[in-house]
């Protein structure tokens, strides 16, 4: 059993992305039923209604204060915290007890009393961690590109932290997406195991290079700061300094949700344009002909990069935007901090096409390596079996690593 935050096809975001992924993954060898918070299920009439309840909640401006307050009181995030308030861990005991699973995965936030249930019936527990909410909250607090982004950030730093610390030492599995956030999260909150399972991308067809870069673009889904952030600093940064150096004078900003914050500066430069949701990211990537990911804040790693890798689009990025990827400064993609650098950077592929081959083709080939559905399928694979493991099976495997004095496996990150 598999609950999640929101139910993830299609896949409009990184975070859905990914959830899809992970399901997927499971189905190649498992049955697996996913629970989503804001989809009903008609074989579960208790979890409906905690849906039910869950929208009450969110559209009650009373009902939005309170649940924020007692999330901060609790160490909580307010979406979980609405969630308990709607009796979804009530919800989730009738459905374990109805479906008997041979396992719980978890992803976030729903942790707080979800874990419990879990517990109770000693069933084991997979939690989807992906990255540590704590140093993401935090990078925010720093970089928001309003004050309001930074606010908000700051109350969760408070939370979020605690809420891991709390349930991450209960899980059987944890689940990240890179060996950094494995490191940190294996040191700061102790499960029992920790396993990378990376971010993965479909493999698509190599995408037509234009004869020169026609906009710099970026990709995201705008509700979170740190892509509020990057694209905000790319309309009024980096934008100006490319055309300044002769470069292409237009922006293109793909994605849902584009906040007031970006569209007054989008008003402000009439070379930007956002295009809100779109059939096909991969043709205006294409068209543009160029992906640049300022991004400066968040955890985890960047979906949109391995996105435009897949189909040999070139990329700029920060180092925290490229953080926790596989993927090498002059080799797959280009690395710059400041937005000078960054527009220098640009230029670079503008006047070179031969460049901005070499750099796609290298990074459609690290995708297909380390990045595929298939490269996802083995690493979720790996991370389960120890925990659908007969019994018999996995003493037999600690007697043995003990008579070896190796440590069981799974104790330690990988």
């Amino acid at each position: 059993m598999y609950l999640t935050a929101d139910w993830p096809w299609p896949p409009t975001s990184g975070g859905r992305l990914q959830a899809t992924h992970l399901a997927d993954a499971m189905r190649v060898e498992h049955d697996v039923t996913v629970l989503a918070a804001d989809r009903e299920d008609d074989r579960f009439p208790a979890w409906s209604g905690a849906v039910r309840a869950i929208r009450a909640r969110r559209s009650s401006p009373a009902r939005r204060a309170v649940d924020a307050a007692r999330a901060l009181a609790a160490g909580r995030q307010v979406l979980l915290q609405r969630m308990l308030s709607a009796g979804g861990p009530a919800a989730l005991s009738e459905v374990l007890d109805a479906m008997r699973p041979d396992l719980v995965v978890l992803g976030r936030p729903y942790f707080d009393g979800f874990v419990d249930v879990a517990a109770e019936r000693r069933l084991p527990l997979m939690i989807e961690a992906n990255e540590d909410l704590l140093r993401a909250s935090r990078s925010i607090a720093r970089h928001g590109a309003t004050l309001r982004a930074r606010l908000v950030a700051t109350v969760d730093s408070l939370v979020v932290g605690r809420m891991q610390r709390r349930n991450y030492a209960r899980a059987d599995q944890l689940l990240v997406c890179s060996p950094i956030e494995a490191d940190i999260l294996a040191a700061t909150s102790h499960p029992k195991r920790v396993s990378v399972v990376p971010n993965v991308v479909p493999a698509v067809p190599a995408a037509p290079q234009p004869d020169e870069i026609k906009a710099i673009a970026f990709l995201g889904a705008y509700g979170y700061a740190p892509n509020e952030a990057a694209a905000i600093e790319l309309i009024e940064e980096i934008l100006p300094r490319v055309a300044a150096l002769g470069g292409p004078n237009a922006a293109v900003l793909i994605g849902r949700d584009p906040t007031r914050r970006m569209r007054r500066s989008a008003d402000a430069h009439p070379a930007a344009r956002l295009t809100g949701e779109v059939p096909d990211v991969v043709a205006e990537l294409s068209a543009a002909g160029v992906l640049v990911v300022p991004v400066r804040s968040g955890a985890g790693t960047r979906v949109k990069i391995l996105e435009a890798a897949a189909a040999g689009i070139p990329t700029v990025s920060t180092p925290f935007g490229a953080e926790g990827l596989d993927l090498r400064d002059e080799i797959e993609l280009l690395i710059a901090s400041t937005p000078d650098e960054i527009a220098v950077a640009v230029m670079r592929l503008h006047a070179d096409p031969d460049l901005r081959r070499r750099l796609g083709a290298a990074a459609r080939s690290a995708v297909a390596e380390r990045y595929s559905i298939e490269a996802g399928r083995r690493a979720v694979g790996a991370a389960m079996a120890p925990l659908l493991a007969a019994p018999d099976e996995t003493d037999a495997a600690a007697s043995a690593s003990r008579l070896a004095g190796e440590p069981p496996a799974g104790a330690s990150s990988t």
